[in-house]
């Protein structure tokens, strides 16, 4: 008796073992990042390397997926797919282990799904796919948000027509819905010019670098009636009188413009000879950690920030970075004649958190690199109290300093907060002589108002 048991199982186990070498299947999938419109399913190849037809009898998914079969039988030495789609029903990162029956094996054979769902879908309640509709390119291609606004009210330009290029590839002719809204599918992380038109307004471009953003892209317009009138009035806070009538369609448009009152009121310059100083491309890369946070600090910097930006003109301009445990580009490379936009972003400004500020400086040089300016001042500030972390050794990131110098004539300069003779500003010398910039350093009893603006004079004077 124990013979003919040892028997069977030794025959058991040798037929199990064919079963399983007969079929093979793909045992995991990671969809990635899940939104509101990415696709939520994933195909797992099964491939029969027997000499029978195998069969797939049933799947057991669980309550928050689907299965579907390509087909039931494959034949030996083909393959087939099984597509699993995912429901969520909460956000987060997911596992999913799906059991699959089929004639190869008595036990069941288990696959696992992964992803991480940041957006719960609209259409969550629909069935899995059928292997009719085939995914396409265009599945994976991410959809981004463009929203065209008045340059000066913010308020969105409804029937904007759009057109949408990819490096010379003309990607398509798009028009903006009453929100001012539209919206397309990204081929790839490259350049993308965006080009818009609208009655009453002047023709622009913005071209955007590298990964298109998660959030809506704006793109801004200028009036074409009164905009010198509007411009003067920003940057002098005088009264300007309109002596000429503008058409109907645009007399509500100017008084909408004329600007308010400036909040905290400041000693304001006028603007920059054109004459006498160069066109200015600034990138401020600021250092927004907790250590920032006094008085002394970034509200110091914030104020003589504004007041730089009041004395730049159209021809000149203006980007904003902040670090701290991460990177944010708060303005990117923005006409310095949008003066009141930009003083708003820097008012926004708030300290908190760690700092990382090698990235930061990497992203800062490919910002001036992308709008820089033949025969103007390309300029990088770094504002920090010196308490950051590079990442590199000092003598090598000098070094890179340097190179950037020579090569693209980008200079970097420092603003430095702190008390004088201490480690943290004696590096932060060194580091604004490697990037050929100069040291500004902002004391607790400095009147630090004009600093940056007698800076920039001296940079960019012809």
């Amino acid at each position: 008796m124990r013979i003919y048991l040892l028997i069977w199982l030794m025959l058991f186990t040798v037929l199990n073992l064919r079963a399983q070498q007969a079929m093979e299947i793909q045992k995991q999938l990671d969809l990635g990042n899940i939104g509101g419109r990415s696709i939520r399913y994933g195909d797992f190849r099964v491939y029969n390397r027997g000499s029978e037809p195998l069969f797939l009898l049933r799947a057991d998914p669980g309550d928050d997926c689907s299965v579907k079969f390509l087909k039931q039988e494959i034949a030996a030495g083909d393959s087939g797919l099984i597509r699993v789609q995912i429901n969520p029903e909460s956000k987060g990162k997911f596992s999913r282990r799906i059991l699959i029956y089929h004639s190869a094996a008595p036990k069941p054979e288990a696959i696992e799904l992964r992803g991480n769902v940041i957006e719960i879908p609209d259409d969550i309640a629909q069935e899995c796919p059928d292997f009719s509709r085939t995914r396409r390119v265009e599945d994976f291609r991410p959809t981004v948000f463009v929203l065209v606004l008045d340059k000066y009210t913010d308020r969105p330009l409804a029937e904007a027509q759009v057109q949408v290029m990819r490096g010379r590839e003309r990607i398509g002719s798009f028009m903006t819905d009453k929100q001012g809204l539209f919206s397309f599918k990204a081929k790839s992380a490259t350049t993308h010019t965006f080009v818009s038109t609208h009655e009453g307004y002047a023709d622009t471009s913005r071209i955007f670098y590298g990964f298109l953003p998660q959030d809506t892209l704006p793109v801004y317009m200028s009036p074409q009636r009164s905009v010198t009138q509007i411009t003067t009035t920003v940057t002098t806070r005088t009264t300007t009188t309109i002596t000429t009538t503008p058409p109907k369609d645009t007399q509500s448009l100017v008084q909408h413009t004329l600007p308010k009152p400036v909040a905290q009121p400041l000693d304001l310059p006028g603007e920059l000879s054109r004459d006498q100083y160069r066109p200015n491309n600034i990138v401020f890369l600021i250092d927004v950690s907790s250590s920032m946070a006094g008085k002394d600090r970034l509200p110091l910097l914030k104020e003589s920030m504004k007041k730089l930006i009041y004395a730049l003109r159209d021809i000149d301009r203006v980007s904003v970075i902040t670090y701290a445990d991460g990177t944010d580009v708060v303005v990117e490379s923005a006409p310095a004649d949008r003066k009141r936009y930009i003083a708003r972003r820097i008012d926004r400004l708030e300290a908190s958190g760690g700092t990382e500020g090698r990235k930061a400086i990497d992203l800062a040089y490919v910002i001036a690199q992308h709008n820089l300016l033949s025969g103007g001042n390309n300029q990088i500030y770094l504002a920090t109290d010196g308490d950051f972390r590079l990442g590199k050794k000092d003598q090598e990131l000098y070094d890179i300093l340097q190179d950037k110098v020579k090569r693209e004539g980008i200079h970097m300069s420092v603003i430095g907060f702190g008390r004088e003779g201490t480690t943290a500003l004696n590096k932060m010398r060194q580091l604004s002589a490697a990037g050929g910039g100069s040291f500004v350093h902002i004391g607790p009893q400095e009147q630090s108002a004009d600093l940056l603006l007698t800076e920039i004079r001296q940079q960019s004077k012809r």
